[in-house]
């Protein structure tokens, strides 16, 4: 607490069970998938180039456009250009939290798989 005010993402974070293994196991094979394609080979990162705004909600139903995902996918991170890199916890703290909003175990994989 900070004057009063509660930081929710630590409170549902603190508040939220683990995530399933079968969630965490997708989680992970798509984080190495994408560090295996990002360039430079730095360890712990992934090239955020290779995120597919495609797979947006948004960008599907058409209210949003590719551009406008990607910016607000690389705003979870607060990442400010397309060549910054995400690291393990970062990646993992996002499918967290959409594992949270996911309550089906086949979308949640297929979210992340498409992403």
């Amino acid at each position: 607490e900070r004057g009063g005010l509660v930081d929710y993402r630590r409170f549902f974070a603190l508040m939220a069970p683990p995530m399933q293994e079968m969630r965490w196991k997708v989680v992970r094979d798509a984080y190495a998938k994408l560090r295996s394609m990002a360039n430079g080979g730095v360890v712990e990162v992934v090239d955020v180039q290779r995120w597919n705004p495609r797979c947006h909600p948004g960008v599907q139903s058409g209210t949003m456009t590719e551009f406008e995902a990607r910016e607000e996918f690389l705003r979870q991170w607060e990442v400010t250009s397309p060549e910054a890199v995400i690291s393990w916890e970062e990646f993992f703290d996002y499918y967290q939290d959409v594992s949270l909003a996911v309550e089906n175990v086949d979308i949640f994989i297929e979210i992340v798989r498409r992403a």
